[in-house]
């Protein structure tokens, strides 16, 4: 005659014991979980962003704590659709195009921007001096410019420059950001040209930029 099979006492303890630390563990995993969620939402993601209001000015300045980057905006009719940029920052143009982004989504949402003022190109974004490059980098491939007389071939040179810089899109990083934003960026407009006496290259300008809805 076959015997049925008997679960010891102990066996019957290590099985619970088992099922015990599995439903812990995966307790624990949830709430790992949880905690990783909840700290990625509510811990600030890069530097500290304040506000500013000075209603003497009639501006608002979206700055980094150490003044290194920032954002103004104006409450004056004549100048209520500009943001203007100032960077003393040591950081790449990337990581400084992601601050702007993120002070944008500070701003009230209802605020609309038709011009982004950067001043002049070679110091825009502080330390970094990439767009001052690809401008320089531009001019030496495009037909528009003249390398020998470093003049355009034709026209002004504001205007050369402008076109050189629409054309080439040197500034990839802000419109791909604007666009996250729902706004279509170009160079609207150049001053102050200034050309490398040695390369006969544009390397700098004040620039202002367009801001429009698609």
């Amino acid at each position: 005659m076959s015997r049925t099979p008997t679960t010891t006492p102990n066996a019957l303890s290590f099985h619970s014991n088992n099922m015990r630390c599995i439903k812990l563990l995966s307790f624990l995993l949830i709430v790992a979980v949880a905690l990783v969620l909840v700290f990625a939402v509510l811990l600030p993601k890069g530097p500290t962003i304040i506000v500013l209001h000075n209603s003497d000015l009639k501006e608002t300045v979206y700055t980094l704590e150490d003044k290194s980057l920032s954002l103004t905006t104006y409450d004056t009719e004549l100048n209520q659709d500009i943001l203007r940029l100032r960077s003393s920052s040591e950081l790449p143009l990337k990581e400084q195009v992601g601050i702007i982004s993120r002070i944008l989504n500070k701003m009230p949402k209802e605020r609309q921007f038709r011009t982004f003022f950067v001043g002049r190109l070679i110091d825009a974004f502080g330390a970094d001096r990439t767009l001052s490059e690809r401008l320089s980098s531009a001019a030496a491939q495009s037909p528009l410019w003249d390398k020998e007389k470093g003049r355009p071939r034709t026209g002004h040179e504001n205007t050369g420059v402008k076109e050189i810089a629409n054309q080439a899109t040197i500034y990839p990083e802000l419109k791909e950001m604007f666009a996250q934003h729902g706004y279509e960026i170009q160079v609207s407009s150049v001053e102050k040209v200034l050309i490398d006496p040695k390369t006969k290259l544009p390397y700098d300008c004040l620039t202002w930029f367009s801001l429009s809805r698609p």
